[in-house]
């Protein structure tokens, strides 16, 4: 997610302090510790060649979430067309609900890895800008001077209104109200007259050729992300593999993994602080993330399968836990570096993976709704707290002691 008018709040950083690190066994890692008197370390290193759980994590989680990413907006352009061709149907609308769904698993299975072209080239704020401007969009609907049949005109458009979110917005909200109305004006989220109520928005031309060019738009945004990556694009991905070995960007296997490790700290930091904590602490349902949708919930248990999928080196879009997925990959991704280093830490690696996925499914939802009522809900309140604690011990986790365990290995490249 890139937020446009708040900035990342700093309060997981203090977290981190009471958060130390722990020796474990170690195995086939070489720990490169300096000699008892001193001087130089051992001068005979075999080294630890990461080039293995390198290309696990570029080619495939990185790559594959993006393919899977691309084919998922493709389908939701699809079932977006069939809805601007002037099928209104509750079963497509549903259909186009379903694709949004779909596509926002991978979006936020990616966020872990906010890195490389999707942060160099701007990709970021194209496909997931928020909070939607509402009062831009109405301007925008309203405006006949705005050809919305001219996809130039819409690529043009500020990224708050274009992206997974107006998408959200135009399909599953009816567009009544100020900025604070969720699902359908007085009708119930999930009823008949609801879909009734998104039908008749959509039956305006300009609203429907709106959302066809945003979806078309997020489509080309979503391939060129991939094709960022791919050799017969931008070949990003041959920058990560040589990592210590010619790459242009990453002059040792180190600095690529700290990147890695910092990029998965960086979302939970989001998750716990922002997405989680802001609309907790201020009671404010307008800072909720996906509330149109009532999504928010998954949004976040995916971004801690972000975090799953990395260390594990296996793209899933699944909801197996962090133990089933390293098995399953047989500790491929970074789980191959820390389970041969440390493997108590490995193991409370992949606790603290799955005790956050599982404290915030806890939260009843929508988490809109939650935020408000846990304000005079001590239960409640709690269960979320417990959440925003669970993430930043995982965060904790990858700071304090994963990060520095790359000080500590001898990497051959």
């Amino acid at each position: 997610m890139t937020i446009s008018r708040t900035t990342r709040s700093g309060l997981c950083i203090a977290a981190l302090a009471l958060l130390t690190a722990c020796g474990g066994d170690s195995a086939d890692v070489i720990i490169n510790n300096p000699a008892p008197d001193g001087g130089n370390p051992d001068p005979t290193p075999t080294g630890f060649d990461a080039s293995a759980l390198i290309t696990d994590i570029g080619e495939e989680v990185i790559v594959g979430t993006y393919a899977g990413m691309a084919g998922a907006t493709g389908e939701m352009l699809d079932a977006v067309t069939v809805l601007a061709d002037g099928n209104l149907t509750r079963a497509n609308l549903e259909a186009a609900q379903d694709t949004w769904f779909e596509a926002r698993k991978y979006w936020e299975s990616s966020e872990g890895f906010l890195w490389g072209p999707i942060d160099t080239e701007g990709y970021d704020p194209k496909l997931d800008d928020w909070p939607v401007n509402k009062v831009d969009l109405d301007n925008i609907l309203g405006d006949q001077s705005i050809d919305l049949n001219s996809q130039a005109a819409i690529d043009q458009l500020e990224t708050t209104v274009k992206g997974f979110h107006t998408i959200e917005y135009l399909l599953f909200n009816d567009g009544t109200g100020n900025e604070d109305t969720n699902g359908c004006g007085s009708a119930q989220a999930g009823t008949q007259a609801c879909y009734d109520n998104i039908l008749a928005a959509l039956s305006d031309p300009r609203r429907v050729e709106y959302l066809r060019g945003i979806a078309i738009n997020i489509d080309t945004v979503a391939n060129q992300t991939l094709d960022a990556w791919l050799a017969t694009g931008g070949d990003f991905l041959a920058s990560v593999t040589s990592a210590g070995k010619g790459s242009n960007i990453y002059p040792s296997q180190r600095a690529l993994l700290e990147e890695v490790i910092q990029g998965a700290i960086g979302i939970a930091d989001e998750v716990a602080a922002g997405k989680l904590g802001d609309p907790f602490g201020a009671g404010d349902p307008l800072t909720v993330e996906s509330k149109f949708s009532g999504n928010s919930l998954t949004d976040f248990q995916y971004n801690m399968r972000s975090i799953r999928n990395l260390y594990c080196g296996r793209e899933s879009i699944s909801t197996e836990s962090a133990v089933n997925a390293c098995a399953a990959s047989g500790n491929a991704g970074l789980a191959a570096l820390v389970s041969a280093a440390d493997s108590d830490l490995h193991g409370r690696m992949l606790a603290a993976i799955d005790t956050a996925v599982g404290a915030i499914t806890d939260i009843p939802g929508p988490y809109y709704q939650a935020v408000v009522a846990a304000q005079d809900d001590p239960v409640l309140a709690r269960t979320i707290q417990d959440a925003i604690d669970a993430v930043l011990a995982l965060m904790g986790l990858m700071q304090g002691e994963v990060l520095p365990l790359l000080d500590e290995v001898d990497f051959s490249y």
